[in-house]
């Protein structure tokens, strides 16, 4: 997935670190989380062929935030294997 462009994300952090005195680490855990959580919601409301997701199909994404670039992608991690055992 291409970065999704987030304007101000980095000013947004500092300004939240030092209003919450929390560590900025803490602040782009939060937001990697609620972004994800976000995307979840949205591919749940997007299915219209009537598949539900299953409740761990979501375990395998996560988020990579970029804040000197101002972005963000969800990437999802895929395990490759010799052989497909179910269909």
């Amino acid at each position: 997935m291409s970065m999704v462009n987030l304007p101000g994300l980095k000013d947004m952090i500092e300004g939240i670190s030092k209003e919450r005195n929390l560590p900025k680490q803490a602040v782009q855990a939060a937001l990697r989380e609620a972004l994800l959580k976000g995307y979840e919601r949205y591919r749940r409301t997007q299915r219209l062929d009537g598949i539900h997701f299953t409740d761990d199909y979501f375990d395998n994404f996560e988020v990579e935030l970029d804040v000197e670039e101002e972005g963000f992608r969800v990437l999802a991690t895929k395990t490759i294997v010799e052989e497909v055992t179910n269909q």
